[in-house]
């Protein structure tokens, strides 16, 4: 899962948690797709973010 991507779940969840008080966490996304469109990799960032969110709220 998402939480083992650092092989340290606990410093993930740490810094996701610093990111919701600033409310810069995945949840904020407004799912307009800017981040996308520029994206060179071409990432599904939407989804990751979604994914994060859910798995770390």
């Amino acid at each position: 899962m998402i939480t083992f991507l650092f092989n340290n779940p606990e410093k993930s969840l740490k810094s996701y948690r610093k990111l919701q008080e600033q409310n810069r966490d995945g949840g904020q996304c407004i799912k307009c797709g800017a981040c996308e469109t520029e994206c060179p990799q071409g990432l599904d960032i939407r989804g990751w973010l979604d994914t994060i969110h859910e798995t770390f709220k």
